[in-house]
Order: C-alpha cells, then structure tokens, then sequence
C-alpha cells in the first residue's frame, strides 16, 4: 500500500497525513495504557475523539442550501413587473422553461394562468388563495405538485354568520354531562382507592433483603411478597371491591346504561330496520320502547348477577373455602389466622326457600357439605335465568317481524318483568345467604397461625489459647569436660575443650558449657 506520508509525494494531501497521524496518535496511546488507569484513559480518549472528529468534518464541504421554486412565487414576481417591459418578457420565459412542460402534463395552460394571475393581483387579490397550482422544484430539479401550503394567521379565526356578521363563540356542550360519567365510574374508582391503599399496608411489613448483585431471590422473599399480595386481596374483598376485572367491567357497563341518558324512542313514519336474528343486545339508545325497556330488565338481572358472582368468589374459588385445601401463605386470611380442611368442623346457616325452588330453612355442614348444596342452588338459578332471557329474546323477535310467533301464549314485558324481579329476589337472597356463611365460616374453620420457628442461636467457637512451647532442656556438660583455652580470631571466638575438641561459642550451650 503506497505510504501517503511520504515527503513530496504526487497525489499526498496534507489534511488526510493529519487524520491518519492522529489515528496512529490514538492507536499507540491505547496501547501504551493498557496497565493504566480507565478513567484516565478514558478522559484523554475522549478528547483525542472529539479533536479527530472535528478535523474529519472540516474534510467534508458544506453542501449548499438552495432554496426550493415556487410557481406561485414565481408568477407573483411576474405580475409585479410592467406588462410587456423586458423583465416581464424574461420573467416569462424562465417560468416557461421551468415550469411549461410539468404544467402541459397536469393540463394547465400558462397563458391562462398569467391572465388570471394579473387579472387577480390587479384587483388586489392574494395569489396565495389557491387559484394557481402549487409545482415546486426541490433539489432534484424536478417540478412537483404539492398541496397547497398553510399558512400561518396572524390575527384569531372569526365565525361568520349568513349575512357575513361575525358571531361570537360557540358554547361547548358535552353530549354526555360529566356528573353522569363520573357516577357510572364511580364504583371503579373507589375500589381501585381501596385496592391501593390495602397493597401499601402489607407492603410496609416486607421486611426481607436480597442481595442486588446476584440476581436471585431468595423463597424467604418469595414467601414474603405472595403473603403481601393474599393479605391485600382478603382486605380488599373484605371491603366489598370487585374480586375479578371481569366484574369491575360489568359494574361499570351496567352502570353506564343505567345512568347515561336514552335517546327518545323513534317516532312512527321512521323507516322499518331490517330484521336481525339477535336484537336482545342492540343498544338502548338506538330502539323503540319496547326494545328499551326489555334491556333495563337485562341490565337489572346482570347487575344482580355480578354482584353474587362477586360473594360467589369471596366465599368459593378463589376465596375462602378454597383456601382450605392450600398451604402457607395462600390459606392466610389474615395475619394471625389461617384456613384448614377440617372435615369434623361443621357450621349451621339459614337457606331462604327461593321462588320456583323450595329447598330452605336450617342447614348444617362442613366445607364439602356446603359446597354440594350451592352446586344445585346454583344450578336452578342458571336455568331460570336462561328461561327468562329465552322469553326476552322471543318477545324482541316478534316485535321486529310480527309474523314470529310469540314463545309462550300471553308472554308480555310485564310478565317477563315480573319473572325477571323473582330472579333479582333470589339472587339477593342467595347473597345473603353466603354473606353469613363466610362470617361463621371464617371463624369456624380457621386456626391461630403458629409462630415461626425461633432460629437456633448462633454457634460460639471456643477461644483456643495456643500453650507456650516448654522451655528447651538444659543440657548437662559431661563429667569431667571442661574449657581449657580461649582464642579470639577477632570475628568469632573458639574454645578448646579438655577432650581435645575446638568449638565456637555458638556450640557451647550444646555440651552444658557457658562461655567464660
């Protein structure tokens, strides 16, 4: 590869030998600072970047800023010259050439154009209005229609009546009055209230810690958030909220067609709606009287309905009793308390003998028992329902196309209201019901939640005192041995022993000697 740095080199720019000088520049500080520290590093990287990049920018040219051609403008300069003078003629032949052949192609003749163009501006007309067509040429040097610009006001919109008066402004109105709303979502909003506020209680006695490094949470944290969110729930529906969405969304829908105003009935000459096989659903405010008053008894019996759907969960699955058969901390029904299958506890409630259905008076049973007898309750409140919408469905039918018959001889709206109010009644009674069960059921079939286990108390390792290492034996001289001469060498001394040996002092205490 040819070396631009070479001196005088034909071809060589000075500009790229910089770039590719701070390139090697960088490339060696990175290397040289492999065993240092990053935050350095990274503050002179930093800079030797920002340096590289703004010589890299000054390479490149600023690409020219051509503004766009108007048609429109360019007619405007036209007209504004002296018809016939040599401006107007050059004028004229540079739009001609610019914009003739895109305007041919769109089917607008120039001629005509410019005739209406000086006819408009000698009248004082705004050539912006929209009469001429919007061709703009871009960068691409191609004329191109566009819509036509907006323009920006520079004094507030006026409202014009028939006569051109200006009239003031409008007063808004909602179709819909805001209290009526917030009626129908009050339900909502309140349980929603509650539901948050019983979270930040049992939230505020999580006490466990996990570590943020590893990742991984611990069961005891586990444990201790799952009692949070079950003791949370219990209060929640222990406070009447919707214990699902699915019936916060009833409620609310219910509540909407209940208080959100009708639109009135359609008058006589209105034309006849074409026959559907399903009208029991059509909104009220879209049908006759009939129709209407057929879909308040819909919404009184769903509205009934959810709200034992509703005790129906507090009381079964996936509330009370079918904690029974869960283990800590879902059977928690509240702090100190727990649910437990006790097949030998038992409660005594009342049953209400409901219309069409003469099972009441006093029952007694355990959780098995109780919730045996709800499955056939249950069941003959489902089948009266269904009577009932069948009846709805068949009168709508016939009101809709007089040649269906009608399901059962003398079926009116007052009769389907009068069945649809024993419903409503037996759904009530059912709730109250199952409110009794669940306060003696939550007595009977629970027990204190024993305490944790204490924590056995934490190992004591013995103090272990190292013994001091026993004094070296004291060897004894043997009989008879004894120093006979000393010599100093100057840099270690040497001693001759009566046996003929020569030791150094070092030796001495070895033999049971002492130096003298």
């Amino acid at each position: 590869m040819v070396d631009f740095t070479t001196p005088n080199l034909c071809g060589a720019s000075e500009e790229f030998n910089k770039l590719a000088s701070q390139f090697s520049s960088i490339k060696d500080s990175l290397q040289g600072s492999l065993e240092g520290e990053i935050d350095a590093l990274k503050s002179e990287l930093t800079a030797s970047l920002a340096v590289l990049e703004a010589d890299i920018k000054g390479l490149i040219p600023e690409l020219p800023e051509i503004p766009d051609i108007s048609f429109i403008s360019e007619i405007q300069n036209l007209v504004s010259f002296p018809a016939g003078s040599l401006a107007s003629l050059s004028a004229l032949a540079n739009i001609e050439l610019q914009f003739g052949d895109a305007l041919a192609e769109a089917g607008f003749a120039l001629d005509s154009l410019v005739s209406d163009a000086t006819a408009a501006f000698s009248g004082g007309i705004d050539l912006c209005g929209g009469g001429l067509p919007n061709f703009v040429i871009g960068p691409n040097g191609i004329p191109t229609l566009k819509p036509e610009d907006s323009g920006m006001p520079n004094t507030d919109p006026k409202r014009l009546g028939e006569d051109d008066d200006i009239l003031g402004e409008a007063a808004s109105s909602l179709l819909t009055p805001a209290a009526e709303i917030s009626k129908s979502n009050a339900s909502l909003s309140l349980s929603l209230t509650v539901a948050v506020d019983e979270i930040k209680k049992v939230a505020k006695e999580i006490t466990s810690d996990m570590s943020a490094e590893r990742g991984i949470i611990p069961e005891e944290v586990k444990r201790a958030f799952n009692k949070a969110d079950i003791l949370a729930y219990a209060a929640s529906v222990e406070a009447g909220i919707p214990t699902r969405p699915q019936i916060a969304k009833i409620k609310v829908a219910v509540a909407s067609t209940s208080n959100l105003p009708l639109a009135p009935a359609a008058p006589a000459d209105a034309p006849v709606v074409e026959k559907t096989s399903n009208t029991a659903g059509v909104s009220p405010l879209t049908v006759g009287e009939v129709q209407a008053k057929l879909k308040v008894i819909q919404d009184s019996i769903t509205s009934a309905k959810n709200e034992l759907n509703r005790i129906l969960d507090k009381v079964f699955d996936p509330g009370l009793l079918s904690k029974a058969d869960k283990t800590h901390p879902h059977n928690l029904i509240s702090a100190d308390r727990k649910i437990v299958n006790d097949k030998s506890k038992t409660i005594t409630w009342n049953t209400n003998v409901l219309n069409n259905h003469g099972i009441g008076g006093s029952r007694t049973g355990n959780i098995k028992g109780i919730v045996k007898f709800y499955v056939v309750r249950l069941r003959h409140l489902s089948n009266r329902r269904k009577e009932i919408e069948s009846l709805i469905s068949g009168l709508l039918a016939s009101k809709a196309d007089p040649s269906q018959p009608i399901p059962e001889e003398g079926v009116t709206g007052d009769k389907i209201k009068e069945a649809s109010d024993e419903l409503i009644e037996d759904y009530v009674k059912t709730g109250e019901e199952l409110e009794e069960i669940y306060t003696k059921a939550k007595e009977a079939f629970s027990v204190p939640v024993p305490p944790p286990p204490t924590p056995p108390p934490p190992k004591v390792i013995p103090k272990i005192t190292p013994k001091p290492a026993p004094p070296a034996p004291t060897q004894e001289a043997p009989k008879g041995l004894h120093i006979v001469r000393q010599r100093d060498l100057g840099f270690v001394k040497q001693y001759e022993l009566s046996d003929g040996r020569v030791v150094r002092e070092r030796d001495l205490a070895g033999l049971g000697l002492t130096a003298p």
